[in-house]
């Protein structure tokens, strides 16, 4: 198992991506901006790390963002009017341009990434990424246990 941090948290989709003529996809300033210097944290940061990361062997992946701030906070108007005590931070919506700056710093397509959980937590003052993986091929991956155990205990149909 490796573990990579990363200080700060990536912008959300919506400020990342935009949708240009004929429908075709591209990552605006931002995007690139974040991508960029993610990539290049990792890279200097992590050289030992990622030697972890070989072509063609399947990759479990767990990323947690922490946020900074208590997100049930932010909402001061629940339960009186708010519907969620939660404001809406999805952090699906964030993952997606770390992913591609990871992918090009561990020169491994995202495409041997089998197992992909994602987790949010929340710390004053604190803003980064963190990202564990594992190689079921070389180690007990705690994720793919976990998946395991969960299909043995599914119902079965009728």
């Amino acid at each position: 198992m490796i573990h990579i941090r990363v200080p700060g948290i990536p912008p959300s989709v919506n400020h990342v991506w935009s949708t240009g003529r004929h429908g075709i996809r591209f990552l605006k300033k931002e995007g690139k901006k974040y991508k960029a210097e993610t990539k290049t944290h990792i890279a200097r940061h992590f050289t030992q790390e990622l030697k972890f990361f070989l072509p063609n062997r399947p990759y479990d992946i767990l990323t947690e963002i922490t946020f900074p701030e208590r997100n049930e906070l932010m909402c001061t108007t629940w339960p009186e009017e708010a519907k969620n005590r939660y404001k809406a931070l999805d952090v699906s919506n964030r993952v997606k341009v770390f992913e591609d700056a990871f992918v090009e710093a561990t020169a491994v397509d995202d495409s041997c990434t089998f197992i992909f959980a994602i987790g949010k937590r929340w710390e004053a003052g604190v803003a980064e990424m963190n990202h564990w993986a594992w190689c079921p091929e070389v180690e007990a991956s705690p994720l793919h246990e976990l998946l395991q155990q969960l299909r043995a205990a599914r119902p079965q149909p009728h």
